[in-house]
């Protein structure tokens, strides 16, 4: 437990922790247990004794704060904002799975990812109801396509298998028109903390793959 001098018994600065402007110039204090709250819901989660080490208090002013017994100083709140971004940025892409072996193969008008029935449950409920980044590579290891999905990696990824090349491909001779399914042979699926930047990851890994992808467009950033 860190030793510290606890701030939240200080009477030296105003003890309003964030404020809203409204258009009329007048203010609405929020409370502590708000804004840790908001925090953990667009910048992930962190537990109370990982929120107070990190601002090196007592686990039990975190409490005070989120039970609102008492309200963090300015520079307490200041410290909570950072200490969040921090996180985020240390946990924003996480892998789920890294160069996962599939063999695509095609019913009717619609592509599974031809692994066995255990790999495949395995694999559907790793990427089900989870945002991110989806890679496919070639046998030789190369990129040749990549998405994101905001909703649900494996339903996109999985109709991704589907989408057309943007250019011919020469396996040795010339293929039109052929789908991502027929040419992938792995696949790399990443977790991405916050839905927001999923966008831009994307665009910028289309624009760092420009000359391998089979992607149709390179994105847009936001």
């Amino acid at each position: 437990m860190p030793n510290e001098k606890d701030e939240s018994c200080e009477q030296s600065e105003p003890r309003l922790i964030l404020v809203v402007r409204l258009q009329t110039g007048g203010v609405v204090p929020i409370p502590a247990s708000v804004l840790i709250s908001a925090l953990r819901n667009h910048l992930g989660q962190i537990s109370r004794a990982e929120l107070a080490d990190m601002l090196n208090v007592h686990p039990a002013t975190v409490g005070n704060w989120l039970n609102d017994t008492t309200t963090p100083t300015n520079p307490q709140v200041e410290r909570i904002v950072k200490a969040f971004s921090d996180h985020v940025g240390r946990q924003l892409v996480q892998p789920i799975f890294e160069y996962k072996p599939i063999h695509p193969s095609r019913n009717a008008n619609s592509w599974n990812f031809g692994i066995p029935a255990p790999d495949a449950e395995a694999l559907r409920a790793d990427l089900l109801n989870r945002h991110g980044i989806y890679i496919f590579y070639s046998s030789a290891g190369t990129v040749i396509y990549l998405g994101k999905s905001t909703s649900c990696l494996f339903n996109e990824s999985k109709q991704r298998l589907a989408a057309k090349m943007n250019r011919p491909l020469r396996l040795p001779k010339k293929i039109n028109g052929a789908e991502v399914g027929a040419v992938a042979r792995y696949m790399s699926a990443y977790h991405v903390s916050v839905s927001a930047a999923t966008k831009n990851i994307e665009s910028f890994l289309l624009r760092a793959f420009a000359n391998s992808i089979y992607n149709k467009n390179s994105g847009e950033f936001q």
